[in-house]
Parts: C-alpha cells; sequence; structure tokens
C-alpha cells in the first residue's frame, strides 16, 4: 500500500530509510517517475541527509549502436537495462566497490566511469529504475509524478523549447507506458505529486 503525497514534504520516507538503515546493512531506495517530476532532486536532497550512493538512470540510455527496430518497439527497450543489471545491480549485489560506465546523450557514447565504493544508503533514481528486467529488491519503492503543465514549464526551464519538444516526441509517451504496462506506480510504497 503506497503513501500518497501531494506536497514536498518527505518525513514518512526518511523515517522509513532510518528504521531500515538500523535493521539492514545496506539499503536499496529507487525513485522513479515522470520527467520533470523531481527525481533527481528528492535524490540530491537525500544525499545531503544521509552519506549514499546517488545512481542515475540517465547514465544509462540505449547507445546508437543497440536502437534496432525491434528493440525500440520494446516498452523500457531505450534504456541499457542489460549494462544497468550487469554494472549496477551485480555491483551493488556483490557488497564490494564497483564502477560504471556514464552514457552522454550529446556525445552519444560512455564518456567516463564512475565508482562506487560501499555505502548503507544507496539510491536510484530516474525513469525506469524499477524495469523488470533488473529483478532488483528494493527496499524501498518511491513515485514522483507532476501534472502536464507543471511538467512542460519545468522541462522548459531546465532544458529549453528545442529539448522540450524531443522529450514530448521521443520520451514522455515511452516513459508513460513502461509505467502503465510494468504497473509501476502501484509498487510503489510512496508516491508523491510534486
Amino acid at each position: 500500500m503506497s503513501e500518497l503525497n501531494t506536497g514536498k514534504t518527505y518525513a514518512a520516507l526518511y523515517r522509513r530509510i532510518d528504521a531500515l538503515a538500523k535493521e539492514k546493512s545496506k539499503v536499496i531506495t529507487v525513485i522513479d517517475g515522470s520527467s520533470g517530476a523531481g527525481k533527481s532532486t528528492l535524490a540530491r536532497e537525500l544525499g545531503r541527509r544521509y552519506e549514499s550512493n546517488i545512481i542515475h538512470m540517465d547514465d544509462f540510455f540505449l547507445p546508437e549502436k543497440l536502437k534496432t527496430t525491434e528493440r525500440m518497439k520494446e516498452i523500457g527497450g531505450n534504456i541499457d537495462y542489460q549494462r544497468f543489471y550487469e554494472e549496477v545491480i551485480c555491483g551493488l549485489q556483490s557488497g564490494c566497490a564497483f564502477t560504471y560506465g556514464v552514457y552522454c546523450c550529446q556525445e552519444k557514447a560512455i564518456v567516463s566511469t564512475r565508482k562506487i565504493e560501499v555505502k548503507k544508503i544507496n539510491i536510484i533514481e530516474g525513469a525506469y529504475s524499477m524495469h523488470p528486467y533488473y529483478r532488483l529488491k528494493a527496499d524501498i519503492k518511491v513515485f514522483l509524478e507532476t501534472d502536464e503543465e507543471t511538467q512542460k514549464k519545468r522541462i522548459l526551464k531546465r532544458n529549453g523549447e528545442a529539448m522540450y519538444r524531443r522529450f514530448k516526441a521521443e520520451w514522455i509517451w515511452r516513459e508513460q507506458e513502461y509505467f502503465e504496462a510494468f504497473h509501476i506506480k502501484e509498487q510503489c510504497d510512496f508516491v508523491y505529486k510534486n
């Protein structure tokens, strides 16, 4: 049963993280949801509050060489879910420090690597972070959503008009398709409308 919160207070989420951190050696919190709903902002807020790893799904967009017609027809197929599983999920499960490649949309390539140290609190943020391919056993699942007008304003402010058109044409509808097909929101412990 998810907690629906239409404000911007995350007190119940903090309490859940605090409680689990006392019980477990590792806590994985996943933040999925709509473009412009505040996923990265919440992850940064959690990062200020807790000594944690923050892993961004934006680092795992599908490279051009894998964008086949068949793959792009898949729900959630525009994310490199196999690489995310192999590099991040397996890394988190290992209990050891690990490294993953960071994809750059402008360069359409993996341009650097990021080392993840062993930490108690681990946050995965971004659309597709709950893709069923990962079989991720997250301790806390959070879904962020926003209305269409607020989403548009935030994307325009953050990315500009040209990128907003790309979001609308290429990504927003794919996210919605993924949320509905895999019942992402319904699986979450916390649902926030920002």
